[in-house]
């Protein structure tokens, strides 16, 4: 698709789509810029590195544990998010849980991409007001939330979402 997008930006690929009569094809779920109000809010803190699931299963298997110690230290504040896709459909699970398991909420979204379902996960998690630390395995999901560019689900979630206080993203 970014590739008829690309296509469809230069006169000859303007032609091209009038002569084989397609119509222009148009840039679809562009990220759009989080509100200032919410992302001054927003603490995204740095992920590790040489976090391999390959190479380092045992610095990974300790900073887990580190998180969970930290987590249960103040579990009414923590919260953890999840997306999981629905098999042969284009639909993720999303989803805020407490450290003892319990859904706090939960959506379906249509996506095809788990970064989107991710960002709607954290969205969800920024949304329940007694919860200031919010604990995601994506990092691309997180990044976007420092860069402050969501996509359009994750931002109709905060829509009308007021965050009082600050919220780390861990």
């Amino acid at each position: 698709m970014s590739k008829l997008i690309r296509l469809s930006s230069t006169a000859a690929g303007q032609e091209l789509f009038s002569h084989i009569g397609l119509p222009m094809p148009t840039q679809v779920n562009e990220p759009e810029p989080l509100p200032q109000h919410l992302h001054a809010k927003i603490t995204v803190l740095p992920f590790p590195r040489n976090m391999s699931p390959v190479h380092n299963q045992t610095r990974r298997r300790a900073r887990a544990q580190a998180l969970l110690k930290a987590a249960n230290l103040h579990a009414t504040d923590v919260v953890f998010v999840y997306a999981a896709k629905y098999v042969d459909k284009p639909y993720f699970a999303a989803a805020a849980v407490a450290p003892d398991g319990k859904a706090l909420i939960a959506l379906t979204v249509k996506t095809q991409k788990a970064c989107k379902a991710e960002q709607v996960a954290i969205a969800l998690a920024l949304a329940l007001p007694q919860r200031d630390t919010i604990f995601t395995d994506s990092k691309p999901a997180a990044l976007a939330y420092r860069r402050g560019t969501l996509c359009q689900a994750a931002l109709r979630v905060l829509g009308p979402v007021r965050i009082t206080v600050d919220k780390h993203i861990h």
